[in-house]
């Protein structure tokens, strides 16, 4: 059985499966934990090739405080502790939140810009209009996957605050 618990002893998840593969195949899966929160994926299915949900958990409650639906998400490193995904379901602006300072850089996009590419494109997901996504201290460059069936080059400042000054 695999738990995943707060000081408070809350149970976030519990497997009774038999093997460890049978549990983190679908389901609630710990990512990583931050000063804050404790970052958390949903796979609704098990395999490749589907966005997970991404899930934020309270440190102090052990309840939910975020959710960035599959069908919002783009893409995620936690090595460098970025997310990328869609503040809402209208796909207008790209959000880009660091982990680390819990601030978020956005990019704009025209009403039904990324509707259009993804129906003109025929992709089946979201992040398929996203390539060669690159993360530096400075911005977030990626190329996106245009209406027309352009790669367009893309990017997001995410300049942190000087300190000392």
């Amino acid at each position: 059985m695999a738990d995943f618990e707060n000081n408070e002893k809350v149970v976030l998840k519990s497997c009774e499966n038999e093997t460890v593969y049978g549990c983190e195949r679908t389901g609630l899966g710990f990512l990583k934990e931050y000063p804050n929160y404790l970052l958390f994926q949903y796979k609704w299915i098990s395999g490749c090739c589907a966005s997970p949900d991404i899930i934020f958990i309270s440190k102090e409650s052990g309840k939910e405080i975020n959710r960035i639906s599959q069908d919002q998400f783009v893409w995620g490193d936690l090595e460098k502790n970025y997310l990328l995904y869609f503040s809402d379901s209208s796909f207008t602006s790209l959000a880009l939140l660091n982990h680390s300072t819990e601030k978020i850089y956005s990019l704009e996009f025209h009403v039904n810009q990324i509707d259009n590419s993804i129906r003109e494109n025929q992709v089946l997901q979201l992040t398929d209009l996203f390539k060669n996504i690159q993360k530096t201290d400075r911005a977030l460059t990626f190329e996106f996957l245009s209406e027309q069936g352009r790669l367009e080059q893309k990017r997001i400042v995410s300049i942190p605050p000087k300190t000392g000054q």
